[in-house]
């Protein structure tokens, strides 16, 4: 008797627990679709956001996420995507020149 309502508490918080995160997952991607980008195709925007990542690959090559990461900032800076004087590009990395294009992330 015991065993049974053991496996039924079980059962049913993994469940709830599936449930809840599909619902999370699926809250967030229809809120954000409107929000994100995969080209620099984008409107006018005052600040944005670069997520980063390392410049180098654990064999020591160079991280070419990295790479297209920086040059889709520049593209977005070129063509005047974001506000001047206020512009911000956030990056989750340090200061680190990118060679191909000098600007500093």
């Amino acid at each position: 008797m015991k065993s049974r309502k053991i496996k039924f508490i079980l059962k049913f918080t993994i469940i709830v627990f599936v449930i809840l995160l599909w619902g999370s997952y699926t809250f967030v991607t229809i809120r954000s679709n409107d929000k994100t980008y995969c080209s620099t195709e984008v409107p006018f925007n005052e600040t944005a956001l670069l997520l980063g990542t390392s410049k180098y690959m654990d064999n020591g090559k160079v991280n070419q996420f990295f790479t297209k990461r920086c040059i889709a900032a520049e593209e977005l800076w070129k063509r005047e995507k974001l506000k001047k004087g206020s512009t911000t590009i956030l990056v989750g990395i340090g200061q680190v020149p990118h060679e191909k294009t000098g600007l500093h992330f």
